[in-house]
């Protein structure tokens, strides 16, 4: 998989010795064709879900809260501008400043495993830069979490955001749907394989170059486009959630529309799902 809106030279050229290549979204499909792998050879295999969803679903149970604060939006991510974090805090702290009754947490994975304080200093030098310090309903979290330590964090969450400048697939949005959260996510990607707007609030924005200290990051970036979020559209969108989790719903209603979200996604990207589709793709090249 791939996230921007191209593919490295040399996959292209890689490509040529395929018979058939999987990719795991339609979103790479028309990417990796652009880019001038043979259409013929590209097929969408999409990714199972974890393999931990079991824990993830237990949140589906949790009670509806409404109108409670603080109001907690959840984060996960790698610590990378591919992900948009820098987008997100200027985002929030613009939109909410220091009000304590809305909060957002930022589970980040280091872009360097060895530097797992890498991401805290970033995050003090972004706001040192604008003159600010990082506002106190700002948190970001490094320590490494089991399985059943992070789905419970997933079940202490209001809602989930994450502006990600390109994805492949979309881990993260997978693991807060099928724990029953509000998600936020850009209009572009390999996250639309699963996001719609029935089913998750997308975020408008516009393509554009990748940022030179981006590529930097990730070499392989040189020269793509990728998808830059809206800051006053980000800003809306999470307004927005703040103000619906006080609207007037019956908990049985939430929690049924929860359910219908993760049902959908258990249906679709189940294994059993996954490998007759994968057998039917081994067959077409007999």
């Amino acid at each position: 998989m791939f996230e921007t809106d191209a593919v490295p030279r040399e996959w292209v050229d890689a490509a040529k010795g395929y018979d058939q290549i999987w990719v795991p979204t339609d979103f790479n499909v028309q990417t990796y064709a652009d880019a001038g792998i043979p259409h013929a050879k590209l097929v969408t295999v999409p990714c199972p879900l974890p393999v931990w969803s079991s824990q993830l679903l237990a949140n589906l149970e949790r009670p509806i809260a409404t109108g409670r604060a603080p109001y907690m939006f959840l984060s996960v991510m790698r610590w990378h501008l591919r992900k948009g974090w820098d987008i997100l805090v200027r985002s929030f702290a613009q939109e909410f400043g220091d009000d304590l009754d809305v909060r957002l947490v930022i589970k980040a994975r280091p872009f360097d495993l060895a530097d797992p304080e890498g991401p805290h200093r970033e995050l003090a030098r972004f706001f040192a830069d604008m003159g600010e310090s990082v506002p106190a309903n700002i948190s970001v979290r490094t320590d490494e979490m089991s399985h059943a330590e992070l789905a419970a964090l997933y079940g202490r969450a209001d809602a989930f955001v994450l502006p990600s400048r390109g994805e492949g697939w979309g881990r993260p949005f997978i693991e807060s749907m099928l724990s029953g959260l509000p998600t936020i996510g850009p209009r572009w990607g390999g996250n639309l394989e699963f996001m719609n707007d029935g089913n998750s609030v997308l975020v408008d924005g516009t393509l554009t170059p990748v940022l030179g200290r981006a590529a930097e990051e990730w070499p392989y970036f040189t020269g793509h486009r990728w998808w830059e979020v809206s800051v006053d559209e980000l800003r809306r969108a999470m307004r927005r959630t703040v103000v619906a989790s006080g609207a007037d719903e019956s908990a049985t209603e939430a929690v049924g529309k929860r359910w219908e979200i993760a049902k959908r996604l258990l249906d679709a990207y189940a294994e059993d799902a996954l490998g007759q589709l994968m057998m039917r793709h081994l067959a077409s090249l007999e």
